[in-house]
Parts: structure tokens; C-alpha cells; sequence
């Protein structure tokens, strides 16, 4: 199932330099595809208001907590951008434990 070709890239950057560096890589735009093909462009999230086609990829523990984790497959999955912009408001309020794994909730 190729669902790439008519899929635009947005790269954001992050909030800071190790997510923006990530975002901005090359390696990036490569294992994001991976990941996107791996899960159908299915969302893995399924939030309340989630669109189901994954357009983005999450990061399950943040690049700005686990940096060398960020081209991990293991830690990546597909997700739309609802979902995704959900994850990123939870990282940002500090929704997560004391080791920096973020409780990666399926219904906002």
C-alpha cells in the first residue's frame, strides 16, 4: 500500500534543539516512512477525536528525553494529526511519570 506520494512532510522542528535537529534530519524523513508503511498508516493512537490515517509519527518517549531513541522503531508509531498534537500538549504539561516515560493516553 503506497500512501506516501501525496503525503507532505511538515517539519515543525520542536520546541528544542535535539527534537529540532531530529525533525530536520534526513534519517528522520526516512524512519518516519518506515514507521508509517509498518503501521498501514493506521493511527496507533485512537484518541476521542481521532481521523484514523496516520499523516505523523510519535515519539512513544519524547526525542527531548530519550535522544538516542529518536530513530528507534520501537519507539515510534504512526499517529493522525489530531492525536499527535494531543501527545505533544500531555509532553509539554509534564503528563508523565518520574523517569520521563509519558503515560501515552487513547482517549483525551
Amino acid at each position: 500500500m503506497s500512501h506516501g506520494a501525496s503525503i507532505v512532510v511538515a517539519v515543525s522542528g520542536g520546541g528544542d534543539p535535539i527534537s529540532r535537529r531530529v525533525y530536520r534530519s534526513n534519517r528522520w524523513r526516512q524512519v518516519r516512512l518506515v514507521a508509517l508503511e509498518r503501521d498501514d498508516w493506521v493511527c496507533q493512537i485512537q484518541g476521542l477525536k481521532c481521523s484514523t490515517r496516520a499523516t505523523c509519527v510519535d515519539h512513544v518517549i519524547p526525542c527531548r528525553v530519550a535522544p538516542e531513541r529518536a530513530y528507534d522503531l520501537g519507539n515510534l508509531r504512526a499517529a493522525c494529526q489530531w492525536c499527535n498534537n494531543q501527545q505533544m500538549v500531555d509532553d509539554r504539561e509534564g503528563r508523565g511519570d518520574a523517569h520521563g516515560r509519558f503515560e501515552r493516553r487513547r482517549v483525551w
